[in-house]
């Protein structure tokens, strides 16, 4: 079953840094991040439900 996202409807939550050391903070303010590896999104679906995936970059 293929499953469409409405990215228009995903709100991004979390950005990680990873110029910082470890353990690296999650920070909620894009500008904040100079090398974002990661980020954290919120979907909102139909009703009440909601989805909170973490994506991470692959290089």
């Amino acid at each position: 079953m293929d499953h469409i996202i409405d990215l228009d409807r995903a709100v991004c939550e979390t950005w990680r840094d990873d110029a910082l050391l470890w353990p690296q903070r999650l920070e909620t303010d894009r500008a904040l991040v100079a090398d974002p590896d990661s980020l954290g999104v919120r979907i909102l679906g139909t009703g009440r439900r909601t989805w909170a995936p973490v994506l991470r970059c692959a290089l």
